[in-house]
């Protein structure tokens, strides 16, 4: 196949376009080819050269005239203009920019492999680099040679580690046709892949397979200008003397080493993550979030850590099920259709039973909890029943699934499509940013369209808090509904799940220490209560009388609409409907009540809500008394 007709022929440069007549393989699809540039064969040679060293039966004294040879004889041939060290250059520089050290051993000692993962000093720190199995030996021992036949100090003072840190371990081409992998219907090689990196457009190591890199760090400096202060020394000193490893720039998901600091003044990297090097193992995952100018000048750093956790149960207090009843007219209606169908007869026959039993007994020690517990049973019959009469609403809805609709972000109400609009120019030169961080005018551009946007949002919260205090001013005397809407749609946060984790028993030990109230746990206390009911001596004749039909309907009257319920969830609007409809159902089991002394602990279970002075926080438990 000619490489004209070659589908990456418009990713090669003009200098790639100069042929020789050799039968190699296109450096970006790996497809055969007649005709390739000068440059991709000095790469490959070098690269099965290395290869081929340590397998070599001459020592490193007698291949060092036989490597110099065959790399003169390379550069004699196909390139009249590079020098011997120009190539070995740009073999080292384009395609292992290993690291010095590697290049002052005379051997390749055994504890610096350890099959796919390596571990390797750079720069006085620990990297993590992935390799083919039983690779990096044989690729190392090959370098140690040439290193011991071209002096690498001239090669590495024009290439400094701190500008470009690339570690790339290029397979022979047999392997590479074994390993490539199919993108899109292409063959994507890893000459193609690094072709592209060495020319600015570096891709992102997260994503790719193993065996097609083995990466120490790509520094993000490369076409820039870094600068170091005092302060970045002291963390690396620091990080020397306490084994320390900083993850930035070294682990899976940032192997860029991304900018985390953008103002005024420039960018750095004023974020990081520190671990020991016996914890390095544990990391796996890294990365550095997008850069949000609206929320914060640093960037959001997330690690993933490898752990074990056990499940530890414990008494949590768990929310009652039942679901609140937001009263409106529909509901209303419904609730009284449902109660018209509701048959009250057994209720009314387990009262008088009940209030026979009481009698008959005289609450006897031995029958009070009996009575006690078939009270609790009517009230919960009774407060059933009103709450399922306002939920059986849905009679004509089919059964199915339900569709969950997505969670959308809740915006201000004074965030408008001004600011809408102004927000997303910003969010598109903010992405910008992140590709050119070294970009000056970019980042001050950034910079002024936040402070821009800033001000249009503090204007408009002006304005819609000006607006919401004139409501509430309005509204105050006229309509009470108005004027708690308004103050709702001040509120700076909706706080969804204001419980707090304190357990519903220690609130209920401190305030029965705080009372310092003594009672035997073997007596019940409502018989205590009775008992103490039935002796009193200043009871009037009045309060001593039975429950009438008038003074439950004037009760039922009294109680205020658009209140919040209880923990059954039975709100007063349900209470005024029931009682009209039923009357004698409430008048009995009051009567049941007051003779017999017995108060229903459904009745006694009540949300307490301490609110905070300086915050909105609410604290919701169920507690009894």
């Amino acid at each position: 196949m000619e490489l004209a007709v070659c589908p990456n022929q418009d990713m090669l440069s003009d200098f790639e376009r100069s042929y020789s007549n050799n039968d190699m393989y296109c450096p970006l699809c790996l497809k055969r080819c007649k005709e390739t540039n000068s440059k991709v064969i000095f790469i490959q040679y070098l690269q099965e050269l290395c290869w081929l060293l340590p397998s070599s039966r001459y020592s490193a004294d007698d291949s060092r005239p036989w490597l110099m040879s065959h790399l003169q004889l390379l550069a004699k041939n196909y390139s009249t203009s590079w020098s011997l060290e120009a190539v070995v250059k740009t073999f080292f520089r384009t395609v292992c920019c290993l690291p010095r050290h590697l290049f002052y051993t005379d051997s390749f000692t055994e504890p610096m492999v350890d099959e796919d993962l390596v571990l390797s000093t750079i720069n006085g720190e620990m990297k993590m680099a992935v390799f083919p199995s039983n690779v990096f030996s044989y690729l190392v021992q090959g370098m140690i040679l040439v290193k011991q036949a071209i002096d690498i100090d001239k090669i590495f003072t024009t290439c400094p580690i701190m500008l470009t840190s690339l570690m790339v371990y290029l397979p022979t081409i047999r392997y590479l046709i074994e390993q490539v992998t199919f993108r899109n219907g292409n063959l994507v090689s890893v000459v193609g892949w690094l072709k592209r990196a060495l020319e600015g457009h570096f891709p992102s190591f997260d994503d790719c397979p193993p065996w097609m890199y083995a990466v120490a760090m790509l520094s993000l400096c490369i076409n820039s200008t870094p600068k170091t202060n005092n302060y970045g020394k002291l963390i690396l000193d620091l990080c020397t003397e306490s084994q320390l490893r900083i993850l930035n720039g070294r682990t899976l998901g940032d192997s860029k080493g991304k900018i985390t600091f953008y103002n005024h003044n420039g960018v750095s990297i004023d974020d990081y993550c520190l671990c020991s090097s016996e914890f390095l193992p544990n990391i796996v995952n890294f990365s550095v979030g997008q850069f949000e100018p609206t929320i914060s000048d640093h960037c959001p750093i997330s690690i993933t850590i490898h752990s074990q956790l056990v499940n530890k149960s414990c008494d949590n207090y768990v929310k009652p099920t039942l679901r609140r009843v937001k009263w409106t007219t529909k509901r209303e209606e419904i609730f009284k259709s449902n109660m018209l169908k509701v048959n009250f007869g057994t209720i009314n026959s387990d009262v008088d039973n009940l209030t026979q039993k009481i009698e008959a007994n005289n609450t006897c020690n031995s029958n009070v909890t009996q009575s006690v517990n078939d009270t609790v049973s009517t009230v919960s019959s009774i407060s059933s029943i009103l709450y399922n009469a306002a939920f059986l609403s849905n009679t004509n809805k089919t059964p199915g699934k339900t569709k969950r609709s997505k969670r959308r972000k809740i915006k201000k109400p004074y965030y408008d499509n001004e600011c809408e609009s102004k927000y997303r120019s910003l969010k598109s030169l903010t992405r910008k940013l992140c590709t050119e961080p070294w970009n000056d005018s970019l980042r001050h551009k950034v910079l002024y369209n936040k402070k821009e946007l800033n001000k249009l949002i503090r204007k408009k919260y002006r304005q819609f808090r000006h607006k919401m205090i004139k409501q509430i001013i309005d509204s105050n005397n006229s309509c009470p509904n108005d004027f708690w809407k308004t103050i709702k749609k001040l509120k700076k946060e909706n706080f969804k799940d204001p419980s707090s984790n304190i357990q519903p028993k220690e609130w209920f030990k401190y305030f029965n220490k705080l009372m310092n109230i003594d009672y035997d746990k073997n007596v019940c206390n409502d018989k205590k209560e009775y008992t103490t009911f039935k002796d009193c001596n200043t009871c009037t004749k009045m309060l001593s009388s039975s429950i009438t039909t008038e003074e439950v309907v004037i009760a039922a009257k009294s109680l205020k609409n658009n209140k919040a319920s209880g923990s059954d969830c039975i709100t007063n609007e349900m209470l005024q409907i029931s009682c009209y409809m039923n009357i004698d159902v409430y008048v009995k089991l009051f009567n049941l009540i007051l003779k017999s002394g017995i108060y229903p602990t459904l009745w006694r279970k009540f949300l307490l809500s301490p609110f905070s002075r300086v915050g909105v926080l609410m604290i919701h438990l169920i507690t009894e008394v």
